[in-house]
């Protein structure tokens, strides 16, 4: 029995059984070959790192081969994006502050380049048509404090499962050129800021929840006493950018832009940068 799972980048997760036995296979592109090894071993270090801790857990990973790997299949999870409306704010916003701490509290791997220069280059892989945003990229400044450190890298809400004990899993994490905790609080604003769960299945903008603007507003708060504002807007425009090319949700590029102007009014202030993202949307 073989049922795939949903998801929107170049890897494609399916499930297979083996007997009585229930096993989440993922598979790589040939292109993406070189990804299954670093996300296996980064699989294996949150594995280790979540045995000592009972904040999460991370499926096993049981075989690795040349395009593929598999792990452990969790029973009975459903989404964050699901879930979150039945748990309280402070207990999900707990919750993400904490696991990003955890994880960034790890030794950061060796890179050969910056973090900021890691941040120019995720913006110039976009690769957008759209002059006005080019220009944008082109002008950010040079002096952004970005802090380095371990990540998971894709910390949406997608790749956090919740099984009915209220035990949070983390998946599919994402291996960079350069790694910061700033990956994963922007993509934790990118699942909060931009509502991407209705955006990945509707397509369209839709006005948040009283809820996530709760979870939200929150997040900024808690996130801006660790880290300054204009690091954090930059972080979340990076996201947003790259998922509306990657996953053709150009209704995200606008915001984005909107984020990125603030270096260009010449105001980047960290009060000014958290309330340009308070109010992009």
């Amino acid at each position: 029995m073989e049922n795939k799972l949903t998801g929107h980048g170049p890897s494609k997760a399916r499930l297979v059984s083996r007997g009585n036995t229930t096993y989440v296979v993922k598979d790589f592109p040939i292109t993406e070959k070189d990804r299954v090894i670093k996300e296996v071993a980064k699989m294996a270090h949150l594995h280790k790192l979540a045995k000592n801790i009972d904040l999460f857990r991370v499926p096993e990973v049981l075989e690795v081969n040349e395009f593929s790997y598999t792990m452990e299949y969790i029973q009975e999870c459903r989404e964050l994006n699901d879930v979150y409306p039945i748990m309280r704010t402070d207990d999900v916003c707990n919750k993400l502050i904490d696991i990003s701490t955890i994880v960034s509290n790890e030794i950061c791997p060796i890179s050969k380049i910056s973090v900021y220069e890691a941040f120019l280059n995720k913006f110039k892989a976009v690769k957008t048509q759209d002059i006005e945003y080019t220009t944008v990229i082109q002008n950010l400044p040079k002096n952004v404090n970005i802090p380095a450190g371990s990540c998971h890298g894709d910390l949406t809400f997608d790749n956090i499962l919740v099984d009915k004990n209220f035990m949070w899993y983390l998946i599919d994490p994402v291996w960079s050129e350069a790694e910061s905790p700033l990956w994963d609080i922007g993509k934790i604003f990118q699942s909060t800021f931009a509502n991407w769960a209705n955006i990945k299945s509707q397509g369209v903008l839709v006005q948040r929840s009283d809820k996530l603007n709760e979870i939200n507003n929150q997040l900024l708060d808690r996130f801006s006493e660790k880290y300054t504002g204009e690091a954090i807007l930059l972080a979340t425009a990076c996201q947003l950018s790259r998922v509306a090319r990657w996953c053709f949700a150009d209704t995200l590029l606008p915001i984005a832009t909107k984020l990125l102007t603030v270096y260009n009014n010449g105001d980047a202030s960290h009060d000014r940068c958290i309330s340009a993202l308070r109010g992009a949307i």
